[in-house]
């Protein structure tokens, strides 16, 4: 890899993790006039038609091998987990919470996929994972109980943090979905789910609308949050995936996912500028979290390089699926049996040089929502 590729591959990676760290605050500023689920309707109706467009400009024919794939109910199903159920749990939660506290649970997202991955195809996280885990879990104690990890203890995680805890976990499973579809490129699967995810969106917000959860905005409201609206949908989604897989392309998955804890970062300087300056407890909590997220990637390539996967000590051996992240984000390269690994650049074009991480690295798929 030359100097200026990887240059490039880190801009591309800065630019887009500082683009899903602005996610949370901007889009908190346009809640007054539009919710949180119509926001997102409007951001994936625009992103999931300009992936769509993309998809036909770069993959023509795409829309008709998607439309005869067995599969395909399965994938508009994690669509629907992905960006559907991510958007509404996520900003709702934020919404009754703060973007800080959700920025940070969902920079967590590369651990929580590591055990919906052990969940559901029995691949079971090195010691490492566990103890960044635990790291990451003390550290966002600190930041939710605002410097005092005992009010967790007390009070419980707050309804909104839980919400959001919950659409991480959907994002998650979503990710997970993409080994559904092994021959898929990245953008494929992206542009497919996305755009099922907006129309399930469409439904959710008439469906909160007609029980008065939340009105449906007016001409004037549109028109008053278009800048949030613009952000969350072009820099935040659609840029934000392209650059997204040009880090990976670059640098590999697992170098691009290291990128991830300037998510939080970013929020709690957005925020701080507007008057939010967090606490100390609350800056040992998120310096705790990055430090688990960073060092349990770079602690898990360390201890892999010299073993092979577990898979492959049994007899087994495991092929690259690219999966996205909602937002905007955050996704995994899942190990996948060989017996069902795709023949062409298109099933694992991103694939890493070094030995599959137990830390879900990022992925080579737009990231909707983070």
């Amino acid at each position: 890899m030359t100097t200026s590729s990887r240059t490039t591959g880190i801009l591309a990676a800065t630019a887009t993790t500082v683009a899903w760290g602005g996610q949370f605050p901007i889009a908190s500023t346009a809640f007054p006039h539009i919710g949180p689920v119509w926001i997102s309707t409007v951001r994936y109706v625009v992103a999931g038609g300009l992936l769509l467009l993309l998809l036909v400009v770069r993959e023509p024919g795409a829309l008709r091998e998607v439309a005869r794939t067995p599969r395909l109910p399965r994938v508009l199903a994690y669509g629907i987990s992905g960006f559907a159920g991510f958007n509404v749990l996520a900003y709702v939660g934020v919404r009754h919470s703060r973007p800080e506290d959700g920025s940070l649970i969902i920079a967590t997202l590369p651990l929580v996929t590591a055990f919906v991955l052990w969940a559901a195809r029995g691949v079971r996280p090195r010691p490492v994972t566990f103890g960044a885990s635990a790291l990451a879990l003390l550290g966002l104690a600190f930041v939710l109980g605002h410097g005092d990890p005992l009010r967790l203890v007390e009070g419980g995680l707050r309804s909104g943090d839980l919400l959001v805890l919950c659409g991480a976990l959907c994002f998650a499973v979503y990710s997970v979905g993409a080994a559904t579809v092994p021959t898929w490129s990245p953008l494929r699967y992206a542009a497919v789910s996305a755009a099922v995810g907006a129309l399930a969106l469409l439904v959710t917000a008439f469906v909160f609308s007609a029980v008065g959860s939340e009105a449906v905005p007016t001409l004037h409201d549109l028109g008053a949050t278009w800048r949030q609206t613009a952000y969350l949908a072009l820099p935040g989604g659609f840029a934000a995936a392209l650059l997204w897989n040009g880090a990976v392309r670059r640098l590999g998955p697992q170098d691009t996912s290291l990128f991830i804890v300037l998510v939080p970062v970013t929020t709690f300087v957005i925020q701080a500028f507007r008057g939010s300056v967090p606490g100390a407890g609350e800056l040992v909590g998120v310096a705790i979290t990055v430090a688990a997220l960073a060092g349990g990637n770079l602690l898990s390539r360390r201890s892999g390089a010299g073993h092979e996967p577990s898979a492959r000590r049994t007899g087994s051996s495991f092929a690259c699926a690219s999966a996205t992240s909602a937002s905007g984000s955050l996704s995994t390269t899942i190990p996948q049996p060989a017996h069902r690994r795709a023949v062409g650049p298109s099933s694992c074009a991103q694939r890493s040089a070094r030995p599959s991480s137990p830390l879900p690295a990022a992925s080579t798929q737009p990231t909707g929502p983070a």
